[in-house]
């Protein structure tokens, strides 16, 4: 064993690195190793390797991992730093993650321009897959709804997003024609399922792609003959 100099010396005598104090000077051991005799907090003395001192890879005897670990098993559920939310093989944490993705850098370059390039994010809250699935089970989640955004040009938060069918997120795209009644916005189709007319969603836009009134286009019996009826106005709307 042979003394390290002062000089070329990693660590000098009552110096601090982690829990441990160094006691006395370095020495070599091979490979031309520097290491030094110290103390740890919990009295333990050895000879430590000075340069995983130095950088933090050996801070203690032992002890101190041995009280990080039984701390953690004292704590349960996410105050565990080990904890798992054991989700990650279930359809809603599927949903949840490419929801995420839709909002990110990730976002696939066909639907970037419906989602991360629009400026859709997902909340703080929802960043954290186990509050979304809290909030799921709590506000209608089954297996065969998807996650819907009530205004298509908000993000994803608790107030704007609710589990729908796929006719209701169908009827709720930034692509469905609307059409107004009694001051009422809806989609064709809801507009024809709400009034019980006898006509078809295609033959409805016609109408008013042709600039029908809405409450006329929607309300006018459809041509009994096949052919499409051709809106008249009155003098009055003249």
């Amino acid at each position: 064993m042979r003394v390290v100099s002062p000089k070329k010396a990693i660590c000098k005598p009552g110096e601090n690195h982690g829990r441990w104090v160094v006691l006395g000077e370095s020495f070599y051991l091979p490979p031309h190793e520097q290491y030094f005799i110290a103390a740890c907090a919990c009295g333990t003395i050895r000879a430590v390797h000075a340069r995983n001192a130095m950088n933090g890879k050996s801070v203690s005897c032992g002890c101190h991992k041995s009280e990080v670990a039984r701390v953690r098993i004292r704590k349960t559920g996410r105050e565990n730093p080990s904890y798992r939310h054991g989700g990650s093989k279930s359809r809603i944490y599927a949903i949840w993650r490419g929801m995420k993705v839709r909002c990110s850098e990730k976002c696939p370059k066909d639907v970037w321009h419906l989602y991360h390039g629009r400026g859709i994010v997902v909340c703080d809250e929802w960043m954290d897959f186990t509050s979304f699935r809290d909030w799921s089970f709590q506000n209608g989640y089954k297996s065969d709804l998807s996650i819907d955004r009530i205004d298509g040009n908000k993000g994803y938060c608790p107030t704007n997003c609710r589990w729908a069918t796929s006719v209701q997120q169908s009827q709720n795209t930034s692509n469905n024609v609307r059409i107004y009644i009694n001051g009422l916005s809806m989609c064709l189709q809801q507009a024809i399922d709400a009034y019980g007319v006898q006509i078809t969603a295609t033959g409805l836009k016609y109408r008013l792609d042709q600039g029908w009134p809405h409450d006329a286009a929607l309300f006018t019996p459809p041509n009994r003959n096949g052919n499409r009826n051709k809106y008249k106005r009155k003098n009055s709307d003249c």
